[in-house]
């Protein structure tokens, strides 16, 4: 997981998006805010992290 990247519109700290069926560990880390659940569609242009501000911005670094 990534743990500096940032956000490009806001500069707020980010997180991956977990893209798939989540396993336990990867439910626990969402709720730890660790991790983003993307849902199991992914497409040539789904983004890869989402920031960790209000806003919730998603973007590809």
């Amino acid at each position: 997981m990534s743990d500096s990247v940032t956000c490009p519109i806001c500069g707020a700290p980010a997180v991956e998006i977990a893209y798939g069926y989540p396993s336990l560990e990867l439910f626990d880390a969402a709720d730890r805010g660790e991790v983003v659940l993307g849902g199991c569609v992914i497409g040539d242009f789904s983004p890869t992290h989402m920031c960790t501000n209000e806003g919730q911005h998603e973007f590809t670094p």
